[in-house]
């Protein structure tokens, strides 16, 4: 069943799917989808820009990280086998349709969940999903705060689960074409 655009109203959930929620097409009229009813997830990107001089993304670069690639379509993916697609987030730390963490910092920016007894669970391009268990506690946030949490500075291990994260993430230079973090 269709639900028809319509101004931002209430939204409810039952049995998993929301109902009562305004199409996306009110947000990106233009949008070729924009007539298919809304699921209960957002689309990681709401502009409509394709100036590659305004829009990194639209020239296929990240927008945090300029001088890594951005996958979008599913043809550039270049080891499907070891690139995420949807993750576990820490609730504290979801603020954004985005799960990014500077490579070279020494904590945690946005969080990976642990929960699954100290774990996160790990989708990829190719469909297989992984649990990671998280080998150190600068990586496990177990408690809910409803606050973003003061981050740990990795130790060893947490720099171990790091790299994990890394080695699946897909950082691709984007002057080179060279693959980084043993992805």
């Amino acid at each position: 069943m269709a639900i028809p655009n319509r101004a931002a109203t209430h939204f409810t959930v039952t049995s998993g799917v929301s109902r009562n929620r305004p199409a996306i097409g009110n947000f990106l009229p233009r949008a070729p989808w924009a007539r298919f009813a809304r699921s209960a997830s957002c689309f990681g990107r709401f502009s409509t820009n394709t100036d590659p001089n305004v829009d990194p993304t639209a020239r296929g670069v990240n927008w945090g990280f300029q001088e890594f690639r951005q996958f979008l379509k599913q043809s550039q993916v270049l080891r499907p086998g070891k690139t995420w697609l949807m993750l576990d987030e820490h609730p504290d730390s979801i603020n954004d349709g985005y799960f990014i963490n500077n490579p070279t910092a020494s904590a945690w920016q946005d969080i990976p969940a642990s929960y699954h007894c100290g774990a996160g669970e790990f989708s990829f391009a190719d469909g297989h999903s992984e649990m990671r268990k998280w080998k150190s506690r600068t990586s496990n946030y177990n408690r809910v705060q409803y606050a973003y949490p003061t981050t740990m500075n990795f130790d060893a291990a947490g720099k171990l689960d790091l790299d994990w994260y890394l080695e699946r993430t897909g950082y691709i230079e984007v002057a080179t074409g060279r693959a980084r973090f043993n992805y």
